[in-house]
């Protein structure tokens, strides 16, 4: 410090005996060197705000499934054929290019809810289950057995399927949750929607370990089996819904040796409700 000033008193001192037209010209020097540096300034900080600016603005218009590529697959057509043309897989996704994670009301609330947009665009929605690859889809309950299967009693609406009290659920696709909360006979229920459209349903669980909201992977786990709401015997009650209306998940997973079926799966609007078929690709 005591030398900092010592060279400032050297250098005013030195200018005292300099000509007045040297003086002048060093000032002038000076003051452009100044507006210099402050343009300098201005110009890096306007260019990091409009860094920044750019960057909260893409987190911000990202949608819930950014990461979904597994559902680019999921396409419209009015095709009739029962068999699906790797060509008509394209990348039409429906009415979910700008899906987010805000839910209605009586989304967050009613298991059986029509999905907004979804058949605006086509009547017809094919899924093609041969465009996911291992990390893209997850068996719910891995090593589980059958114990009721879809329709085996009246309104059974899924599949019951066991292994052990408080074993590990997971999350069949990429998506967002849609419902955590007891619900009924169900007990704790949690309702996954997913890119297409498709929707999962898990319930009786033990506990729920996300929200409303959250982005789920496939893989991940997101509940404990258990026997909450109307059950006999600790298990997971799978569901498969599009638009509201439960099918059966057999047509998406073989129940019995736990893996994704082959092929592609066509939905098609049918007044109020929706008429669900397996299809062969070709």
């Amino acid at each position: 410090m005591q030398n900092l000033k010592m060279k400032r008193f050297i250098i005013l001192n030195n200018l005292k005996h300099l000509p007045m037209t040297l003086k002048f010209l060093l000032f002038l020097t000076f003051l452009s060197l100044s507006f210099t540096i402050q343009a300098q300034e201005s110009s890096s900080s306007n260019s990091t705000t409009s860094k920044n600016s750019s960057n909260s603005s893409n987190l911000n218009t990202s949608s819930a499934f950014t990461n979904t590529s597994a559902f680019t697959n999921f396409s419209t057509s009015s095709n009739s054929n029962t068999s699906v043309t790797n060509s008509s897989t394209s990348t039409n996704s429906s009415a979910f290019t700008n899906s987010n994670t805000s839910f209605s009301a009586r989304e967050k609330q009613d298991v059986r809810v029509s999905t907004p947009g979804l058949f605006d665009k086509s009547k017809t929605i094919y899924f093609n289950l041969d465009s996911l690859n291992a990390q893209q889809w997850s068996f719910p309950l891995p090593g589980a057995k059958v114990i009721s299967g879809y329709g085996a009693r009246r309104h059974h609406s899924g599949a019951d399927i066991k292994t052990c009290a408080k074993d590990t659920i997971y999350c069949a696709f990429d998506g967002v949750v849609r419902m955590s909360k007891s619900y009924g006979g169900y007990g704790n229920l949690i309702v996954v929607r997913h890119a297409n459209g498709l929707e999962t349903l898990y319930s009786h669980n033990y506990k729920n370990f996300v929200k409303v909201g959250d982005q789920v992977k496939a893989g991940q786990p997101i509940a404990l089996t258990g026997r909450t709401g109307r059950a006999t015997t600790e298990h997971l009650h799978f569901e498969t819904r599009i638009n509201g209306q439960h099918f059966n998940p057999n047509i998406i997973f073989d129940l019995n040796n736990n893996k994704l079926r082959e092929g592609s799966v066509k939905f098609v609007k049918n007044g109020n409700g929706v008429v669900v078929k397996p299809v062969k690709n070709a």
